[in-house]
């Protein structure tokens, strides 16, 4: 059935709590909190079958005020099948804001980043150890190798206090992530996102909440491959509620 098949296409790991990370939506998220902002992902999906996809994601950003930038640094490690296929990556970013007029600004962002993919031998079984049966040792030969690959994207975000757009570009250099010596390029991934906040009146007797309700969109376009996510929640304070 492989034999049949002219390419086989993967793509970047996907979040169904994509906008609790917005950093890893595209760069220009950056920095657009004035508080220092702290974000950790994990996403095991499929969990009951063999070879399931395991996924981590770690982002940090600042606002730096004085310079009218942003900077963010992503981590991700992903794993499939039973762990043995895996890639991890660490990538910085910078976005600038530029004020177009009162509460409306624009920021172009860059980001770079490193990835090294890897197998791991060890978590292998092979046809000659099904045939001689039992734990035994395969005679096939790998030499360990992994493949590190630089990867760049970009960023531009529109917004202000109740609106944003954006669309991102990632794997713009379309980085060689084979382990072998062949091609196997990542393919370019579009993504576009946005979404309108419309904050409601507060209520509460002793202290009053702030509440509003988020309507937003998310459509990612690896390669030849595209989905559309949208929905909204309901704000209350730290607290979201919402349907997608």
């Amino acid at each position: 059935m492989l034999g049949i098949l002219g390419q086989a296409m993967a793509q970047d790991p996907h979040y169904t709590q994509f906008y609790a990370a917005p950093t890893y939506l595209s760069p220009a998220f950056a920095g657009t909190t004035v508080q220092s902002r702290f974000v950790l992902q994990f996403r095991d999906q499929w969990p009951a079958i063999p070879g399931a996809f395991v996924s981590y994601n770690l982002a940090a950003d600042q606002y730096l005020g004085s310079l009218n930038s942003g900077i963010g640094l992503i981590a991700t490690r992903d794993q499939a099948g039973s762990g043995a296929l895996s890639t991890s990556s660490v990538t910085f970013q910078y976005a600038y804001e530029i004020r177009l007029k009162h509460k409306v600004f624009l920021r172009p962002a860059l980001q770079i980043g490193y990835a090294s993919r890897s197998v791991n031998y060890s978590k292998l079984v092979f046809n000659d150890q099904l045939s001689r049966g039992g734990d035994v040792a395969t005679y096939e030969y790998y030499d360990g190798r992994k493949k590190g690959y630089s990867d760049i994207g970009s960023g531009l975000l529109l917004f202000t206090p109740q609106l944003w757009f954006g669309v991102a570009l990632q794997h713009m250099n379309e980085p060689n992530q084979s382990l072998l010596e062949s091609e196997a390029a990542l393919p370019r991934q579009f993504n576009m996102h946005g979404g309108y906040r419309v904050k409601m009146r507060s209520v509460g007797m002793v202290r009053k909440a702030a509440t509003s309700f988020v309507a937003a969109f998310h459509y990612p376009a690896p390669g030849k491959y595209d989905h559309l996510a949208k929905g909204g929640h309901y704000e209350r304070d730290a607290v979201f509620s919402g349907l997608w």
